[in-house]
């Protein structure tokens, strides 16, 4: 009886370390995203033949100067659509350092009037704008059977582009192009749920994720040359994918 207990304990004990040794410290992740973006710039600040002019958007002059759908996109929450990838390091089962890298993509396009009868003109602006985002940082998990719940606070920098091209049946045509790269936060959580040993399917993730753009000179090609306020981005995201271990 001795000697079938000793072998039973060492069977256990082999299969545990073989659990442990083949247990992946690592976990890799790849998801669709949505992406709600607000607008990175404030004031456009403006010189045209050698005079200055400042345009406030979301005021009613800013309406005014840019019209009613061009002034929406430097105002309101947009839909942006891509794909997050990430990395995680497990410290422990609960505490892990996960690296993500995002991009978000979206066309735009706005169409205003201005003026009336022989002077009226309208301007049509096309938007094709990017955003990339790089952080890192701790995440907390636990598991509640095949029940996975996250969270996490991670920092790092965004990259974002904007080019826009208006068109315009008066003398306004005109090329502006936006980069500026920030520091860039991803707070937020989630749920995944075990779907085998190795994978897992992420249900949902949804993060805050502000951008806190600078103040910056945007090139134009055109009659005229212009800078913008840099302001603080209030995105949120919200992801579903699959996680391997």
């Amino acid at each position: 009886m001795r000697k079938l207990w000793l072998t039973t304990l060492l069977l256990i004990a082999s299969v545990s370390t073989a659990a442990a040794q083949t247990a992946s410290k690592m976990d890799y992740s790849f998801s669709l995203s949505h992406a709600l973006q607000k607008p990175n710039s404030g004031t456009l600040n403006g010189v045209e033949d050698g005079e200055s002019f400042s345009i406030q958007p979301c005021t009613s002059d800013g309406i005014d100067a840019l019209g009613s759908h061009l002034n929406h996109i430097f105002c309101d929450r947009r839909d942006f659509h891509g794909f997050n990838l990430g990395a995680k390091y497990n410290l422990s089962p609960t505490l892990g350092i996960r690296t993500d890298f995002s991009a978000y993509f979206n066309k735009d396009r706005s169409v205003d009037t201005f003026g009336t009868g022989a002077d009226a003109h309208t301007d049509t602006n096309a938007f094709d704008e990017k955003t990339y985002v790089l952080v890192i940082g701790p995440e907390l998990r636990r598991e509640y059977g095949s029940w996975r719940p996250f969270v996490h606070a991670m920092a790092g920098v965004a990259r974002q582009t904007a080019t826009d091209t208006q068109t315009s049946t008066g003398p306004f045509d005109f090329t502006i192009h936006d980069r500026t790269t920030s520091l860039a936060l991803k707070v937020g959580g989630g749920i995944d749920v075990r779907i085998s040993p190795r994978l897992d399917l992420r249900v949902i993730e949804i993060d805050y994720e502000p951008i806190f753009a600078k103040d910056r000179h945007t090139p134009v090609q055109g009659f005229f040359d212009q800078s913008v306020k840099g302001k603080t981005a209030q995105n949120v995201t919200l992801s579903v994918g699959l996680v391997w271990h």
